[in-house]
């Protein structure tokens, strides 16, 4: 023989109990049931009232001697048998859970609406389950769909429970409004996604900026708009001449290698620095070799010969004469330099773009 676990309290202090009366009436007829199953209805009454407590002795008494007494001398006067635990049952129920008239329940119902932080799906389960336990009956489903018109908030399900008709119920309304809700839910992880690869895709574009894009040489305006025709673009080795050999090389790659400027060889300067270490070491002054300078480009226009005879023949010994006249070749050579490198770069260069235009032309 097992021994049960009696009910918890229901009313300790006077006040609203911490337990609803339809729940402690399932928990104590458990109770009860596994007690004393196949007893007297007296035995059962006192298994009730021994769960009991002050407070709910009191009340149970007082509801008692007021009608369930009566309504019992009168059932026994006509003869009746009178079941003892049903009677103080329905006396707590009469007590601690009185029905409540229709039209407040009603107005009760109707003022249900949905809450600023409530969702719709919670809001279409809260009316069924209100409109079962206030059991309207034959009205139910009338009763929740008036309602869930009257009390959602948000406009698109309004709209679609009506383009609904006759199929509007209280199942498909559910199944809809969890669907249009995924769908929100979807949509909405996607914007997250897309704003996170947009972020992505900026600080990609702010680590690696777009390379300048190379367009063909041409007269039409409609041609030299156009994008090119190809993401990649030839390169002829130097020293060859057939597009056998030529190598394939990304438009970033191409892009750059064209706005590159040309790398200067700095002849000029280690000229430069030649002839002023030659000057201190024979102490002539650098001045002199400035108004060499000026007579040199004077005498590649051809008035530098009269300047070199008047402002250094009646100045100057043999000695410094033979030094400047080396310094003038110096500077001869220098020039020189500069114009078989400027040339020089004027004919790579013209290969390179001759190159590029054949590779847009292919």
């Amino acid at each position: 023989m097992f021994s049960a676990i009696p009910p918890p309290t229901f009313l300790q202090c006077p006040g609203v109990p911490p337990i609803p009366w339809k729940t402690w009436r399932h928990v104590v007829q458990v109770y009860v049931d596994a007690v004393a199953p196949d007893v007297t209805p007296d035995t059962k009454k006192a298994l009730l009232l021994n769960a009991l407590r002050v407070e709910e002795l009191q009340a149970y008494y007082k509801a008692a001697d007021e009608q369930v007494l009566l309504d019992g001398v009168q059932a026994s006067g006509n003869g009746a048998t009178c079941d003892t635990y049903q009677q103080a049952l329905a006396v707590l129920d009469a007590y601690f859970a009185p029905p409540e008239d229709p039209f407040c329940v009603r107005a009760r119902f109707r003022r249900r609406v949905q809450e600023l932080d409530e969702t719709s799906v919670r809001f279409v389960l809260v009316l069924r389950w209100l409109a079962n336990n206030y059991n309207f009956g034959t009205a139910v489903v009338t009763m929740v769909k008036n309602q869930i018109l009257h009390g959602l908030r948000d406009p698109d399900l309004l709209r679609s429970f009506v383009q609904m008709g006759h199929a509007f119920t209280v199942q498909p309304a559910l199944k809809h409004v969890k669907t249009c809700v995924d769908r929100t839910f979807q949509q909405l992880a996607a914007l997250q996604a897309d704003s996170i690869t947009g972020r992505e895709h900026r600080r990609r574009r702010i680590r690696f900026p777009r390379p300048i894009m190379l367009q063909r040489y041409t007269t039409n305006p409609a041609v030299r708009s156009a994008p090119p025709r190809s993401a990649e673009i030839s390169q002829i080795l130097p020293g060859h001449t057939s597009t056998s050999y030529a190598r394939t090389i990304p438009a970033r790659t191409e892009s750059m290698l064209a706005c590159t400027a040309p790398v200067s060889i700095p002849a000029g300067r280690l000229l430069r620095r030649l002839l002023l270490q030659c000057c201190r070491q024979l102490s002539v002054p650098w001045f002199h070799v400035i108004r060499l300078g000026v007579l040199l480009r004077g005498w590649l226009f051809g008035s530098g010969l009269p300047l070199l005879i008047i402002l250094f023949l009646h100045r100057l010994s043999i000695l410094r004469l033979c030094l400047l006249s080396f310094c003038m070749l110096l500077l001869l050579l220098r020039l020189y330099f500069r114009l078989v490198i400027i040339f020089g770069r004027l004919f790579l260069f013209s290969i390179h773009q001759r190159c590029i235009h054949q590779a847009f032309e292919w």
